[in-house]
């Protein structure tokens, strides 16, 4: 049940966004963030991805935590070392990224990086209460950070492909908050999903450990299923906007090979 204590928060929430945009878009001579900007096709689908990945991001790190110790046993300091291989995996990722963009290109990278990221939150989602951690959590957790790893670079190059130079630590700016705004809202429904399946699983007779595993199963389920979302977004993106920042004036231009791996050929 909603309670006043979230509908109040919420609509101050949307109450603010709506002054600010109407703001930007009727009272500020020099607008902080043009409204215009989003009418590039590219630079939409990188935030609506940004938004995805933010929420499947926060969602994982978080479940997995509350599952290896509330439901596993685990203790703090396991806990963080039983995650590490999806934060070393994302490290991996990410510093393999830029040489990958460079081959199969933006576009197929943010199908190919969320694809992998959501197999291993599907994989996870499977979790049943007393599995174990190599069998069942390690390689789809290394699965996960891989993913994400290699979905960052070509999602700021996407938001940032055919903007004005002038604009374009805007446009990397909102792919950020983007992120940040789809962990912190991803969360919460993904928070409220699992409490619910908790709950009924619990109202079925089924012991603490059991419908809790329930609960942070679906969490597992729904954030996998949004990023097979966010790749099929992905494709909505065409390959010829993807040139890199478009040249003000006086300045050459960007070469292609410049603009993606940020070195020349």
């Amino acid at each position: 049940m909603v309670v006043p204590q979230t509908i109040a928060p919420l609509a101050a929430g949307v109450a603010m966004l709506l002054v600010a945009l109407f703001i930007e878009a009727r009272l500020a001579r020099s607008p902080l963030v043009p409204l215009g900007i989003f009418r590039r096709r590219s630079l939409v689908a990188a935030n609506g991805i940004a938004v995805v990945v933010g929420a499947a991001l926060f969602g994982m790190y978080f479940f997995i935590s509350l599952y290896l110790q509330e439901a596993a046993g685990y203790s703090p300091l396991r806990t963080g070392l039983a995650i590490l291989p999806a934060g070393t995996m994302t490290l991996v990722g990410s510093l393999a990224a830029s040489r990958l963009v460079a081959r199969i290109g933006p576009r197929r990278q943010l199908v190919l990086g969320p694809v992998l990221s959501a197999a291993g939150l599907l994989w996870m989602s499977f979790l049943s209460f007393g599995d174990g951690y190599w069998g069942h959590m390690f390689l789809p957790l290394a699965m996960f950070g891989l993913g994400i790893g290699t979905t960052f670079t070509p999602m700021t190059l996407t938001a940032t492909a055919g903007v004005p130079r002038a604009e374009a630590g805007l446009a990397s700016g909102l792919v950020n908050t983007a992120r940040q705004v789809g962990g912190a809202v991803g969360l919460a429904v993904l928070a409220t999903l699992a409490a619910g399946a908790t709950r009924n699983s619990a109202a079925a007779g089924h012991a603490a450990q059991v419908a809790l595993t329930t609960g942070y199963d679906r969490a597992f389920l729904v954030a996998g299923l949004l990023l097979l979302a966010a790749a099929v977004f992905a494709l909505l993106i065409r390959s010829e906007s993807l040139t890199g920042p478009v040249p003000v004036a006086g300045q050459p231009p960007v070469p292609p090979a410049v603009a993606v791996t940020g070195q020349p050929r």
